[in-house]
């Protein structure tokens, strides 16, 4: 019989039970034992577990508080929008055939039309100074690049095409900035300044001098037929 390397002494297996957790850690005030219903022993520290429920529920306070929030800024922007259509369709969009037909090729084209008055008023297509191959630029060129045309001409065209297309509407938005926009004393204002310079000042003396030349034509065109009658007799 051969004999053992590790002597014939029999080996006793010693069985763990419980986690290997210190005992001094296991009678601290500060650790807690759990005994969950699979038979699982738990030890937690009752400050960590406290902290840590503590940010979990601010955690969730937070989230809820953000929620909250953003749905009231949905609601908050849902009414707003239905009020501005609201407003749009009761103060501007009133004409229907227009709404249906022409609003969008008309905005459309105006933008073209704004987008062409700001070519036209760009020094670079009439002969810019930086060029220096470039020519001189002529008096329309002067005048289509000056500070006032470049800020006013494509506003000028883009009105104009939209007002030809939908007057309505166009009618609809000026009255409406007018309104609801604009400071009733500068609106007081503009409109003491149109009727005075323009509507009894240009447009009159323009009324006014169309109608003594068409008179002036007439009694020319009379006196040369009086003339002419007379001799003939």
């Amino acid at each position: 019989m051969t004999s053992s390397f590790y002597g014939s002494g029999n080996v006793e297996k010693t069985e763990q039970k419980g986690p290997m957790v210190p005992s001094v850690i296991k009678a601290s005030p500060e650790m807690e034992t759990t005994m969950l219903p699979t038979g699982n022993q738990i030890i937690e520290s009752v400050q960590i577990t406290h902290t840590l429920r503590r940010w979990r529920n601010m955690l969730i306070n937070k989230i809820d508080l953000v929620r909250a929030e953003w749905e009231t800024q949905k609601s908050a922007a849902r009414n707003e929008l239905a009020s501005v259509d609201e407003y749009l369709q009761k103060n501007v969009l009133t004409d229907t055939h227009e709404n249906r037909e022409l609003v969008v090729p008309s905005a459309i084209l105006s933008l073209g039309a704004f987008f062409s008055g700001r070519v036209l008023s760009n020094p670079l297509n009439w002969g810019s100074k930086k060029n220096i191959f470039a020519g001189r630029p002529s008096l329309l060129g002067q005048i289509c690049t000056s500070i006032p045309s470049r800020v006013l001409l494509p506003i000028a065209l883009a009105s104009t095409v939209f007002y030809q297309l939908t007057p309505v509407t166009a009618v609809n938005i000026v009255d409406t900035i007018q309104r609801d926009v604009l400071p009733k004393p500068l609106v007081d204002n503009c409109h003491r300044s149109w009727n005075e310079y323009y509507v009894h000042g240009l447009a009159e003396a323009t009324r006014n001098l169309s109608t003594n030349c068409n008179d002036q034509l007439q009694k020319s065109v009379r006196f040369v037929r009086e003339t002419i009658n007379d001799a003939l007799n």
